[in-house]
């Protein structure tokens, strides 16, 4: 009897895990669909489509720009959602706002 309730503990440790593990990588798949219109890393692309690149890693999706003038009009402008630890340590590259 011992041994079937240790049994049924570790398929619902196993299910639990599975679910986590399920619902982890839902979470990875809409974090990244949120920046599918943005080209991938390769070289060639940025060359196609502009100085504009994603990165994906895990869960974090971050923006490349390659060109200094998007840089700079990105850092400027209030109106593009900024990473606060990032954009903290480099906002006084350009000047003050």
């Amino acid at each position: 009897m011992a041994a079937l309730g240790g049994l049924l503990l570790l398929l619902l440790l196993v299910l639990l895990l599975l679910l986590a593990a399920g619902l982890y990588c839902c979470y990875v798949w809409r974090v990244h669909a949120a920046f599918e219109h943005i080209p991938g890393a390769p070289r060639e692309r940025s060359k196609k489509y502009g100085p504009i690149v994603r990165v994906n890693a895990f869960h974090r999706v971050s923006v490349l720009i390659l060109s200094p003038e998007g840089v700079k009009e990105f850092l400027m402008s209030p109106e593009y959602p900024k990473d606060r630890l990032v954009y903290g340590q480099i906002f006084n590259l350009f000047g003050v706002r």
